[in-house]
Order: C-alpha cells, then sequence, then structure tokens
C-alpha cells in the first residue's frame, strides 16, 4: 500500500505524518513550533534524534524517528518529563 493510502496515525490528537525518520522542519511542523524549538529540544536529549551527516565536523543532520516523536509527545502530554 502506497503511503498516500496508508490511514494517518494520531497520537494524543496530533497527525503523524507517514514514513518512519523526520528531518527537524517536518517535527516543527507536526509539532507546531520553529525548527530552532525542535534543535534545542534535540540538543537538551528531550527529543531523541540521530545524526545522519558525513562526518562530526560539519553542521549535524537530525532525523527523529517515529517512535521517538511519539514517546516525546506522550510524555509531554502526561507531564512527565
Amino acid at each position: 500500500m502506497t503511503d498516500f493510502l496508508k490511514p494517518k496515525e494520531i497520537v494524543c490528537g496530533i497527525t503523524l505524518p507517514h514514513g518512519e525518520l523526520f528531518g527537524p522542519g517536518r517535527v516543527a511542523a507536526v509539532l507546531g513550533c520553529s525548527d530552532q524549538h525542535v534543535y534545542n529540544l534535540i540538543r537538551r536529549g528531550e527529543l531523541t534524534a540521530i545524526d545522519i551527516s558525513l562526518t562530526m565536523s560539519i553542521k549535524p543532520k537530525y532525523k527523529v524517528s517515529r517512535s521517538s516523536l511519539i514517546d516525546f509527545i506522550n510524555r509531554r502530554t502526561e507531564g512527565t518529563y
């Protein structure tokens, strides 16, 4: 089944896009915040992400997994962060 035919997942009232990895811009759109806020959440360890950049010396290129995003939303919704 192609992505656009799959039903979208809703977590705590937030509709998640299709896919398994999301860039900070996509995460920001889902959460309704700025890209910079997402980068801050990642740097503070509140939102788990992987850096897929080729070397550690250049600007990081973060990707957030679907499960990390769901965990973050659930923690924030429950107020247990």
